[in-house]
């Protein structure tokens, strides 16, 4: 119970398939408004209390959401299967064309372990795994009260991106969810580690990234110093390419590693320059 090498091309494989299945779910949705999984960005179940054509158009931007978690999921599905599969014939002791006849299989007609584990995976990639006990409550409250919802439409999504962040960084250890992976063993453990180990590189990359000023965190809190900054072309939680700041803050879940990276990073170097400052001035 290892993850094997030998997975990544059939998950690069399970990319392209679950394209094309992802894009045919993202149709039926559209046109249709029915989804494979009922959990959705949308977290309060849809209720056509409009009837009509006018209730489906005023419907028409959560349909297009679920169509696009119907989208990604397709491709986490296949990609999944696909991956498990390898990881299950190469379990069975099964070489050459017996090995993959039994890949092919298990990809195309998948027993409900593999099932039930791809659809676990299209979730956590799409954050919109189950809550804990506090944020289900939270968006239990907010799903029984108009002025809530409207204040706080999403708290899933939200919540299982940060969740996400966290099990990439040092603090992966504060999260119930990573400690139970690592205890596990096997394959969910080799997971759990790789998810740390991988997170914490890519965030001592950015920090050294942002102390040589190619990449940014927040502004600057002192409003003079960052209307300064601006001024000059400089732009909060974006990446100096040239002479130009393009902006990742858009870019979750990735977002969040790189900017917490980063604001760590210029609050160390802020907190090393007010040192100097202070023994000019002294």
């Amino acid at each position: 119970d290892r993850v094997l090498g030998s997975e990544v091309g059939a998950r690069i494989i399970g990319l392209m398939q679950g394209a094309r299945e992802g894009l045919d779910a993202f149709a039926k949705t559209v046109r249709t408004g029915n989804v494979m999984d009922t959990v959705t960005q949308v977290e309060s179940r849809m209720k056509e209390a409009i009837p009509g054509t006018f209730g489906k158009i005023v419907r028409t931007p959560t349909r297009l959401l679920a169509a696009e978690d119907e989208l990604f999921k397709g491709i986490a599905r296949r990609m999944e299967i696909n991956g498990l599969a390898v990881r299950k014939a190469r379990a069975e002791g099964l070489k050459g064309k017996a090995l993959r006849a039994r890949i092919a299989d298990l990809s195309n007609n998948p027993p409900d372990d593999i099932f039930e584990q791809s659809l676990d995976y299209a979730r956590y990639l799409t954050f919109q795994r189950p809550l804990g006990p506090i944020m289900q409550g939270l968006s239990n409250i907010t799903n029984q009260s108009l002025v809530l919802k409207t204040i706080a439409p999403f708290i899933r999504t939200p919540t299982n991106i940060l969740s996400y962040a966290a099990e990439r960084s040092p603090i992966a250890f504060a999260s119930k969810r990573w400690r139970e992976d690592f205890k596990a063993g096997g394959a969910r453990r080799d997971l759990a580690v790789a998810k740390v180990m991988l997170g914490t590189g890519l965030g001592m990359m950015v920090a050294q990234w942002a102390a040589e000023g190619r990449i940014t965190g927040a502004a600057p809190r002192d409003r003079g110093q960052s209307d300064l900054l601006k001024a000059d072309g400089w732009q909060p939680y974006s990446i100096k390419v040239g002479d130009k700041y393009i902006s990742y803050a858009r870019m979750d879940p990735i977002a969040t590693t790189l900017g917490m990276a980063a604001d760590l990073a210029q609050a160390a170097q802020a907190s090393k320059d007010a040192k100097y400052q202070e023994a000019a001035d002294n």
